[in-house]
């Protein structure tokens, strides 16, 4: 949950100025507020689910931060977003009708 109080971060929160009225608020965003943010509309209305949420949200929070989640390092976290990815591929493809329209 975007937050403005700066004791309550994780290692995920990156902090966004916004300057309203004249009064700069920052807002810190996690890479999770980001994904929700995603799945909204334009018109603030949620799209439906996709089999691939999961496997593509686990590639994106890597690719955001490779290398500065703990002990993995950017390669280990960039190879882990390519097999998260094909993962979201597949899942993507077995909801396909028709199994000739599925790639090799």
């Amino acid at each position: 949950m975007p937050t403005t109080d700066s004791s309550h971060l994780t290692r995920y929160h990156r902090p966004l100025t916004i300057t309203h009225d004249g009064k700069a608020i920052t807002v810190y965003l996690d890479c999770y507020d980001i994904l929700a943010l995603s799945k909204r509309r334009t018109d603030g209305t949620l799209r439906p689910a996709r089999p691939s949420d999961d496997a593509l949200a686990h590639a994106i929070k890597k690719l955001l931060f490779p290398g500065q989640r703990g002990s993995k390092g950017v390669v280990t976290d960039l190879v882990e977003a390519v097999a998260a990815i094909k993962r979201a591929i597949e899942l993507e493809v077995g909801e396909c009708e028709d199994p000739a329209s599925r790639p090799n």
